[in-house]
């Protein structure tokens, strides 16, 4: 309701009383991000909605709430990419993340014997 009234008034304000009563409930932020989409505030919705994902408890909403963030242009870049892409350097073999000093002991080694 307070988002339907919110729309047809081009305001938030109905919202005021329920972040009283329910700060942490994702359900108002994430409806709270959905009226600011429909008013054209994008930086406001993109808040409402990130802070309604890490509060919302039920993986649908989540998704849900990913599904309003990417129609925002608010999803986070994925974090394959954000990862640094240069390689590693280790101590023994380059490029291999466990200890290895010569062919022969990585052929006598047992799976828990490889060093991480």
């Amino acid at each position: 309701m307070a988002k339907k009234f919110s729309i047809e008034e081009q305001d938030t304000v109905y919202f005021n009383d329920l972040l009283k009563k329910y700060p942490y409930d994702g359900m108002v932020h994430l409806r709270l991000g959905e009226t600011y989409q429909a008013l054209k505030d994008t930086e406001n919705a993109i808040k409402e909605v990130k802070l309604a994902k890490s509060l919302l408890p039920m993986p649908q909403w989540k998704n849900y709430a990913d599904v309003v963030l990417k129609e925002l242009g608010g999803i986070d870049e994925p974090l394959e990419k954000k990862v640094q892409q240069t390689p590693v350097e280790y101590p023994g073999y380059n490029g291999f993340p466990f200890e290895v000093r010569n062919k022969t002991e990585l052929k006598d080694m047992n799976d828990d014997e490889v060093i991480f």
